[in-house]
Protein backbone atom coordinates (compact mmCIF):
# COMPACT_ATOMS: atom_id res chain seq x y z
CA UNK A 1 0.00 0.00 0.00
CA UNK A 2 1.46 3.41 -0.98
CA UNK A 3 1.94 6.13 1.65
CA UNK A 4 -0.73 8.29 0.01
CA UNK A 5 -3.29 5.49 0.05
CA UNK A 6 -2.31 4.66 3.62
CA UNK A 7 -2.85 8.30 4.58
CA UNK A 8 -6.33 8.34 3.08
CA UNK A 9 -7.13 5.07 4.86
CA UNK A 10 -5.88 6.54 8.14
CA UNK A 11 -8.01 9.65 7.73
CA UNK A 12 -11.03 7.49 6.97
CA UNK A 13 -10.30 5.46 10.10
CA UNK A 14 -9.98 8.55 12.30
CA UNK A 15 -13.18 10.08 10.90
CA UNK A 16 -14.97 6.73 11.17
CA UNK A 17 -13.78 6.21 14.74
CA UNK A 18 -14.91 9.71 15.66
CA UNK A 19 -18.24 9.03 13.96
CA UNK A 20 -18.62 5.73 15.82
CA UNK A 21 -17.89 7.54 19.06
CA UNK A 22 -20.80 9.85 18.22
CA UNK A 23 -23.06 6.93 17.37
CA UNK A 24 -22.36 4.48 20.16
CA UNK A 25 -22.61 7.08 22.92
CA UNK A 26 -26.26 7.86 22.22
CA UNK A 27 -27.81 8.69 25.54
CA UNK A 28 -24.45 9.11 27.28
CA UNK A 29 -24.24 12.82 26.51
CA UNK A 30 -26.03 15.38 24.42
CA UNK A 31 -24.93 15.72 20.84
CA UNK A 32 -23.27 19.11 20.32
CA UNK A 33 -23.46 20.89 16.97
CA UNK A 34 -21.30 23.94 16.25
CA UNK A 35 -21.29 26.23 13.24
CA UNK A 36 -18.64 28.90 12.64
CA UNK A 37 -18.70 31.38 9.76
CA UNK A 38 -16.41 34.31 9.14
CA UNK A 39 -13.71 36.05 7.14
CA UNK A 40 -9.94 36.29 7.31
CA UNK A 41 -7.13 38.34 5.85
CA UNK A 42 -3.72 36.78 5.16
CA UNK A 43 -0.88 39.19 4.40
CA UNK A 44 1.40 36.55 2.85
CA UNK A 45 -0.66 33.68 1.51
CA UNK A 46 2.23 32.06 -0.39
CA UNK A 47 4.68 32.43 2.51
CA UNK A 48 7.33 34.41 0.64
CA UNK A 49 9.47 37.53 0.85
CA UNK A 50 11.38 39.97 -1.32
CA UNK A 51 8.39 41.31 -3.27
CA UNK A 52 6.97 37.83 -3.91
CA UNK A 53 4.30 38.12 -1.20
CA UNK A 54 0.67 37.71 -2.25
CA UNK A 55 -2.08 38.73 0.18
CA UNK A 56 -5.71 37.67 0.01
CA UNK A 57 -8.97 37.50 1.90
CA UNK A 58 -11.26 34.53 2.34
CA UNK A 59 -14.68 33.56 3.61
CA UNK A 60 -15.04 30.32 5.56
CA UNK A 61 -17.68 28.17 7.21
CA UNK A 62 -17.31 25.06 9.33
CA UNK A 63 -19.98 22.78 10.74
CA UNK A 64 -19.15 20.04 13.22
CA UNK A 65 -20.87 17.56 15.50
CA UNK A 66 -19.26 16.34 18.71
CA UNK A 67 -20.11 14.01 21.52
CA UNK A 68 -18.46 12.85 24.71
CA UNK A 69 -18.88 9.71 26.78
CA UNK A 70 -17.45 8.68 30.16
CA UNK A 71 -14.97 5.82 30.53
CA UNK A 72 -15.16 5.29 34.24
CA UNK A 73 -15.19 7.93 36.96
CA UNK A 74 -12.20 9.98 35.80
CA UNK A 75 -11.82 9.46 32.03
CA UNK A 76 -13.79 9.85 28.83
CA UNK A 77 -13.66 10.09 25.06
CA UNK A 78 -14.70 12.90 22.75
CA UNK A 79 -15.44 12.37 19.05
CA UNK A 80 -15.82 15.19 16.55
CA UNK A 81 -16.58 15.18 12.80
CA UNK A 82 -16.84 18.29 10.67
CA UNK A 83 -16.82 19.83 7.21
CA UNK A 84 -14.85 23.01 6.48
CA UNK A 85 -15.27 25.18 3.37
CA UNK A 86 -13.15 28.19 2.38
CA UNK A 87 -13.47 30.55 -0.58
CA UNK A 88 -10.61 32.90 -1.53
CA UNK A 89 -11.33 36.35 -2.90
CA UNK A 90 -8.50 36.51 -5.47
CA UNK A 91 -6.67 33.18 -5.62
CA UNK A 92 -9.76 31.03 -6.09
CA UNK A 93 -7.73 28.00 -7.18
CA UNK A 94 -7.10 27.62 -3.44
CA UNK A 95 -10.80 27.34 -2.56
CA UNK A 96 -10.86 24.41 -0.17
CA UNK A 97 -13.15 21.69 1.16
CA UNK A 98 -11.96 19.57 4.08
CA UNK A 99 -13.48 16.64 5.92
CA UNK A 100 -12.18 16.70 9.49
CA UNK A 101 -12.26 14.11 12.26
CA UNK A 102 -10.85 14.06 15.79
CA UNK A 103 -10.94 11.44 18.54
CA UNK A 104 -9.61 12.34 21.98
CA UNK A 105 -9.19 10.48 25.27
CA UNK A 106 -9.20 12.62 28.40
CA UNK A 107 -8.26 11.69 31.95
CA UNK A 108 -8.36 13.68 35.16
CA UNK A 109 -6.19 11.75 37.65
CA UNK A 110 -7.37 13.85 40.60
CA UNK A 111 -10.96 15.10 40.77
CA UNK A 112 -11.59 18.79 41.22
CA UNK A 113 -12.22 21.94 39.22
CA UNK A 114 -8.60 23.10 39.38
CA UNK A 115 -7.08 19.62 38.88
CA UNK A 116 -5.22 19.06 35.59
CA UNK A 117 -6.76 17.09 32.72
CA UNK A 118 -4.56 15.00 30.41
CA UNK A 119 -5.41 14.30 26.77
CA UNK A 120 -4.22 12.08 23.92
CA UNK A 121 -5.80 12.63 20.49
CA UNK A 122 -5.79 11.56 16.85
CA UNK A 123 -6.70 14.02 14.11
CA UNK A 124 -7.35 13.50 10.39
CA UNK A 125 -8.23 15.70 7.42
CA UNK A 126 -9.00 14.97 3.78
CA UNK A 127 -8.28 18.05 1.62
CA UNK A 128 -9.52 19.05 -1.81
CA UNK A 129 -8.90 22.33 -3.65
CA UNK A 130 -10.68 23.95 -6.58
CA UNK A 131 -7.67 23.96 -8.92
CA UNK A 132 -4.49 23.15 -7.00
CA UNK A 133 -3.87 19.43 -7.24
CA UNK A 134 -0.45 19.63 -5.60
CA UNK A 135 -2.23 20.66 -2.34
CA UNK A 136 -4.84 17.89 -2.44
CA UNK A 137 -4.22 15.07 -0.01
CA UNK A 138 -4.57 14.19 3.64
CA UNK A 139 -3.29 15.19 7.08
CA UNK A 140 -2.87 12.86 10.04
CA UNK A 141 -1.68 14.00 13.45
CA UNK A 142 -1.22 12.68 16.97
CA UNK A 143 -1.02 14.88 20.05
CA UNK A 144 -0.66 14.76 23.81
CA UNK A 145 -1.47 17.61 26.11
CA UNK A 146 -2.67 18.89 29.47
CA UNK A 147 -4.99 21.65 30.64
CA UNK A 148 -5.84 23.14 34.00
CA UNK A 149 -8.10 25.79 35.48
CA UNK A 150 -5.80 27.89 37.62
CA UNK A 151 -8.77 29.92 38.87
CA UNK A 152 -12.44 30.16 37.93
CA UNK A 153 -11.41 32.73 35.29
CA UNK A 154 -8.00 31.54 34.11
CA UNK A 155 -7.24 28.34 32.19
CA UNK A 156 -3.85 27.13 30.95
CA UNK A 157 -3.26 24.44 28.29
CA UNK A 158 -0.24 22.96 26.57
CA UNK A 159 0.20 20.29 23.91
CA UNK A 160 2.75 18.57 21.69
CA UNK A 161 1.74 17.47 18.18
CA UNK A 162 3.42 15.37 15.48
CA UNK A 163 1.85 15.87 12.05
CA UNK A 164 2.23 14.21 8.67
CA UNK A 165 0.74 15.63 5.48
CA UNK A 166 0.49 13.50 2.33
CA UNK A 167 0.13 15.04 -1.14
CA UNK A 168 -1.72 13.30 -3.95
CA UNK A 169 0.66 14.69 -6.62
CA UNK A 170 4.35 15.76 -6.51
CA UNK A 171 6.19 15.74 -3.21
CA UNK A 172 6.09 19.43 -2.34
CA UNK A 173 3.26 19.10 0.18
CA UNK A 174 4.53 15.83 1.64
CA UNK A 175 5.30 17.42 5.01
CA UNK A 176 6.54 16.26 8.37
CA UNK A 177 6.27 18.72 11.26
CA UNK A 178 6.04 18.85 15.03
CA UNK A 179 4.80 21.62 17.23
CA UNK A 180 4.74 22.59 20.89
CA UNK A 181 2.19 25.11 22.10
CA UNK A 182 0.93 26.83 25.21
CA UNK A 183 -2.41 28.63 25.41
CA UNK A 184 -4.20 30.79 27.97
CA UNK A 185 -7.89 31.67 28.30
CA UNK A 186 -8.85 34.52 30.61
CA UNK A 187 -12.47 35.33 31.34
CA UNK A 188 -11.98 39.04 31.87
CA UNK A 189 -15.67 39.57 32.63
CA UNK A 190 -18.98 37.84 32.16
CA UNK A 191 -19.10 39.38 28.68
CA UNK A 192 -15.52 39.03 27.44
CA UNK A 193 -12.97 36.20 27.23
CA UNK A 194 -9.43 37.04 26.12
CA UNK A 195 -7.21 34.23 24.83
CA UNK A 196 -3.70 33.86 23.51
CA UNK A 197 -1.22 31.22 22.44
CA UNK A 198 2.41 30.73 21.48
CA UNK A 199 3.51 27.87 19.20
CA UNK A 200 6.90 26.59 18.06
CA UNK A 201 6.67 24.76 14.72
CA UNK A 202 9.61 22.77 13.34
CA UNK A 203 9.97 20.79 10.11
CA UNK A 204 8.82 21.07 6.51
CA UNK A 205 7.35 24.35 5.22
CA UNK A 206 6.23 25.36 1.73
CA UNK A 207 7.01 28.77 0.24
CA UNK A 208 6.00 30.19 -3.12
CA UNK A 209 8.25 32.45 -5.19
CA UNK A 210 8.10 33.84 -8.70
CA UNK A 211 9.94 31.33 -10.87
CA UNK A 212 13.60 32.28 -10.95
CA UNK A 213 13.25 34.76 -8.07
CA UNK A 214 15.42 32.97 -5.51
CA UNK A 215 18.83 34.69 -5.76
CA UNK A 216 21.46 34.52 -3.05
CA UNK A 217 20.28 31.39 -1.25
CA UNK A 218 22.74 28.64 -0.39
CA UNK A 219 22.94 25.63 -2.74
CA UNK A 220 20.45 22.96 -1.76
CA UNK A 221 18.24 25.44 0.12
CA UNK A 222 15.08 23.56 -0.88
CA UNK A 223 14.23 19.86 -0.79
CA UNK A 224 11.86 19.67 -3.74
CA UNK A 225 9.92 22.05 -5.99
CA UNK A 226 7.06 22.14 -8.49
CA UNK A 227 5.17 24.77 -10.53
CA UNK A 228 2.42 26.42 -8.49
CA UNK A 229 -0.17 27.70 -10.94
CA UNK A 230 -2.51 28.83 -8.14
CA UNK A 231 -0.58 32.13 -7.92
CA UNK A 232 0.12 32.67 -11.64
CA UNK A 233 -1.12 36.05 -12.84
CA UNK A 234 -0.26 37.68 -16.16
CA UNK A 235 3.37 37.00 -17.01
CA UNK A 236 4.24 35.94 -13.44
CA UNK A 237 4.78 32.24 -12.92
CA UNK A 238 5.23 30.78 -9.44
CA UNK A 239 7.11 27.80 -8.04
CA UNK A 240 6.40 26.08 -4.72
CA UNK A 241 9.44 24.98 -2.70
CA UNK A 242 9.53 22.61 0.27
CA UNK A 243 12.10 23.79 2.80
CA UNK A 244 13.28 22.90 6.29
CA UNK A 245 12.28 25.76 8.58
CA UNK A 246 11.11 26.83 12.01
CA UNK A 247 8.23 29.13 12.86
CA UNK A 248 7.25 31.05 15.96
CA UNK A 249 3.49 31.67 15.96
CA UNK A 250 1.69 34.02 18.32
CA UNK A 251 -2.05 34.64 18.52
CA UNK A 252 -4.26 36.86 20.63
CA UNK A 253 -8.02 37.06 20.44
CA UNK A 254 -11.24 38.03 22.14
CA UNK A 255 -14.56 36.21 22.34
CA UNK A 256 -17.77 38.04 23.16
CA UNK A 257 -20.96 36.05 23.85
CA UNK A 258 -24.17 37.34 22.31
CA UNK A 259 -26.34 34.91 24.28
CA UNK A 260 -26.08 31.40 25.70
CA UNK A 261 -25.51 29.85 22.25
CA UNK A 262 -23.85 32.53 20.10
CA UNK A 263 -20.62 34.52 20.22
CA UNK A 264 -18.43 36.76 18.13
CA UNK A 265 -14.71 36.04 17.88
CA UNK A 266 -11.85 38.25 16.66
CA UNK A 267 -8.17 37.27 16.60
CA UNK A 268 -4.81 38.40 15.25
CA UNK A 269 -1.98 35.97 14.48
CA UNK A 270 1.67 36.62 13.70
CA UNK A 271 3.93 34.00 12.07
CA UNK A 272 7.71 34.48 11.85
CA UNK A 273 9.57 31.81 9.89
CA UNK A 274 13.25 31.20 9.24
CA UNK A 275 14.30 28.59 6.70
CA UNK A 276 17.43 26.52 7.28
CA UNK A 277 19.20 27.85 4.18
CA UNK A 278 16.57 29.91 2.38
CA UNK A 279 14.42 32.95 3.03
CA UNK A 280 12.83 34.26 6.20
CA UNK A 281 9.33 35.67 6.07
CA UNK A 282 6.52 37.04 8.21
CA UNK A 283 2.75 36.69 8.06
CA UNK A 284 -0.12 38.60 9.63
CA UNK A 285 -3.54 36.97 9.83
CA UNK A 286 -6.68 38.73 11.02
CA UNK A 287 -9.76 36.61 11.55
CA UNK A 288 -13.32 37.38 12.60
CA UNK A 289 -16.20 34.93 12.98
CA UNK A 290 -19.66 34.20 14.32
CA UNK A 291 -20.01 31.00 16.33
CA UNK A 292 -23.29 29.23 17.08
CA UNK A 293 -23.87 26.15 19.18
CA UNK A 294 -26.96 23.96 19.02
Amino acid sequence: MSSRVAARVTVVRVVTAAGLALAVTAGAADLRVNVEAGALHDSNLNRARGGNERSDQALFVEAAVAKSAPLGASAGIVGRVGLRLRAQRTYDALNQAALVGRLAWRWQPTPGFTAPTLEAALHGEALRHADSALRDGAIVAASVGASQHLTDRLRLATHFTAERRFADTTGVFDLRTWRAAVAVDWRASDRVTVYGSATWLDGDHVIGLRTGAAPGYAPGWFRTAAPDTAFDRGADRFTAYRVDARSLIGEIGVNVPLDAQQSLDLSVMRIDTRAEAGPTYGVWQVRGSWIRGF
